[in-house]
């Protein structure tokens, strides 16, 4: 399945600007649609499919339910799950209703959540998977490889589809540090082509600040303005957050989110055998190509700005020792 935006539990995401405590929404597309239980004759508007689906299993506890209609619905539905308050809120269309809870689901339990809307009542019933129990081993010097390949790229969509391609290396992630409220992770890419992945020692490791981890397994490091290095190439990504949330028993995490910015004025001369002279020829080549629009910057509101956003990210264990720090 593949969400076309990001909308999670107290957290919430825009082009311009990273995680605030809000409301998140966005759009989904699912298979499952749920099921009409009273029916307004005089609306003809359906459920064409939920998020997460009728019976679903693995639902991430800090995710928002979201219910997609084949049509706007004006009348003010709203979504309830028994046992937890919570906002409703649209899509600006008016065809997606969210709910939104105002602390994280518990892991590994049953919930039930009814739509109200023109037709009447309808309502689906899921669990949510295990991610958010309690961390039952030691997270120190666990290093995980990160799958991009699992990972829903909202912000650009279509970079989802080449990113195999784009990154021929493994991004890895290393718990440096931690105590019962503070966690500092470190980041690096593997040497090409190595299975499992080993960390290249020839380009500088990824820095994070020491971050909050009271909300334990939930982690959320950065947003901070680091480089990353692949091959001969050096680019500043500005305003990085990772976050996750570490399964019991430290064998991976899930529910990734990953946000950035790129911008064009520090990578267009890479492009230069493609005929990109300037900051702005990038911009126009990633319109024309690729279908995605530079955006203003946070720095300085100019119009050269790539915001990168994707969720559903999930990571492996790769190796029970801790990254080694590489500098310039």
């Amino acid at each position: 399945m593949t969400r076309s935006s990001l909308c999670l539990a107290g957290v919430t995401a825009s082009a311009m600007s990273l995680f605030t405590i809000g409301v998140g929404c966005s759009s989904e597309s699912k298979d499952t649609a749920a099921g009409d239980t009273a029916v307004d004759a005089a609306c003809d508007i359906e459920i064409d499919s939920t998020y997460p689906e009728d019976g679903a299993d693995d639902f991430y506890y800090r995710a928002s339910i979201e219910f997609n209609l084949s049509d706007p619905d004006t009348s003010g539905p709203t979504i309830t799950v028994d046992g937890v308050s919570g906002t409703t809120s649209y899509s600006d269309d008016n065809e997606t209703i969210y709910f939104t809870p105002d602390a994280p689901l518990d892991p590994s339990t049953e919930y039930t959540a009814t739509l109200s809307f023109c037709r009447g009542d309808s309502s689906i019933t899921f669990s949510t998977s295990s991610l958010g129990e309690d961390i039952s081993t030691d997270l120190l010097c666990k290093t995980y490889v990160v799958d991009f390949d699992s990972a829903n790229f909202i912000e650009p969509a279509t970079l989802g589809s080449m990113i195999g391609g784009l990154i021929p290396v493994d991004v890895l992630l290393s718990v440096m540090d931690v105590t019962d409220t503070t966690i500092t992770i470190m980041g690096a890419i593997s040497e090409e082509g190595s299975d499992p992945p080993v960390q290249d020692l020839t380009t500088p490791t990824i820095y994070f600040p020491e971050a909050d981890f009271t909300d334990a397994p939930y982690f959320q490091v950065g947003p901070s303005t680091t480089t990353i290095s692949v091959d001969v190439y050096s680019v500043p990504l500005y305003d990085l957050m990772i976050s996750g949330t570490f399964a019991a028993d430290g064998s991976s995490y899930g529910g990734g989110v990953l946000s950035a910015e790129i911008d064009a004025r520090d990578i267009y001369m890479f492009l230069s055998d493609y005929g990109v002279a300037d900051a702005q020829g990038l911009c126009d080549m990633s319109s024309d190509m690729l279908g995605v629009d530079c955006v203003s910057c946070s720095s300085d509101g100019e119009q050269l700005c790539l915001y990168l956003l994707a969720d559903q990210i999930e990571a492996n264990l790769n190796s029970n020792e801790c990254l080694v720090e590489v500098t310039e």
